[in-house]
């Protein structure tokens, strides 16, 4: 009984468990309502000895103020003891479940991909049918693959652990590698993407995976959202102590109401649901996050009806 009581107040599981600061965990919060109800006692304490002659009922209004304030305090600290670990299970469930999804969406696809060659090598008038469903599975598969990535990055973000794994790597081969991704892309969705890139490389120290994963949403959000005909420039500037990426297509531009929640989690403009209606909302979030914890910046800057350009630094290393 005794420990079951005691288990909110716990401290230093809070950080290992569910890695948040020393000032959220309930027992912390605890103790300072302690500190608070003390203080509240000694004052009423006081107060009552001065305007109350029999000090017994001094005694008790002090003593069931106090029981009050405990019973708010322990209530209030159990609450969020129980937020804190559902919260955990909700992540872990999401991790679970999206780990389980990920294996078989993937097998799906590379035979989708390898009946998809297979036809091409021997096409028919016959065959251009099938080919159309094949493409939309593959399609249809790919997006969900897309959307489980998303959340289990999501779901990762807050990990200090998740950051860790840096190493010194040339950014601008990363960069040409996914650019390269983007052809086809671009081609089925009558969008000329233009590159600056600069030849030499250019290294910087961070998780190569998670820095192609932030390009590749603003990418794949200009040529998304762009117009039919419309271009996509990409450029890489030097500077010499960080590189700066601009990704500038031609589409609707954003609205001034609509700028200030561009990256917020699951936010998607009016305009999102009319070119991209399968989105989450999180790429862009997820993007921020990702350059931030590389200590970079990213920004935009944006017309309505003329476009929008992507911004965001990362500091380089010197050879």
């Amino acid at each position: 009984m005794t420990e079951k009581i005691l288990k909110p107040l716990s401290g230093f599981r809070y950080r290992k468990e569910f890695n948040i600061p020393f000032w959220q965990w309930p027992s912390f919060l605890f103790s300072l309502m302690g500190v608070i109800n003390v203080s509240s006692c000694l004052f009423f304490y006081l107060i009552g000895q001065r305007y109350i002659e029999k000090p017994e009922i001094v005694v008790l209004i002090t003593l069931g103020i106090a029981a009050f304030l405990f019973i708010i305090s322990y209530a209030v600290t159990r609450s969020l003891n129980n937020l804190v670990e559902l919260n955990k299970a909700k992540a872990e469930f999401i991790k679970i479940v999206s780990h389980q999804l990920r294996a078989p969406l993937t097998n799906i696809r590379w035979s989708i991909e390898f009946l998809i060659s297979r036809r091409r090598e021997r096409r028919s008038k016959d065959d251009l049918g099938e080919e159309e469903y094949l493409n939309m599975i593959r399609e249809n598969s790919k997006r969900l693959e897309n959307l489980l990535s998303d959340l289990l990055i999501v779901n990762r973000l807050k990990e200090e652990s998740f950051f860790k794994n840096k190493e010194k790597f040339n950014f601008i081969e990363t960069i040409k590698e996914a650019i390269k991704d983007f052809q086809y892309f671009a081609k089925s969705s009558d969008v000329e993407l233009i590159t600056r890139v600069i030849d030499k490389p250019v290294y910087v120290n961070g998780s190569r995976l998670l820095l192609e994963v932030a390009f590749e949403n603003i990418v794949r959000n200009a040529i998304g959202f762009n117009r039919p005909g419309g271009k996509v420039e990409i450029s890489l500037t030097y500077h010499p102590d960080q590189i700066l990426v601009a990704v500038k297509d031609e589409g609707k531009g954003i609205p001034k109401e609509e700028r200030k929640y561009i990256f917020q989690r699951f936010f998607r403009g009016s305009s999102a649901f009319e070119l991209q209606p399968q989105g989450t909302g999180l790429s862009l979030y997820i993007t921020k996050e990702i350059i931030t914890k590389h200590n970079g910046k990213i920004w935009f800057k944006t017309k309505e009806g003329l476009g929008t350009t992507f911004y965001f630094t990362l500091p380089i290393i010197k050879r």
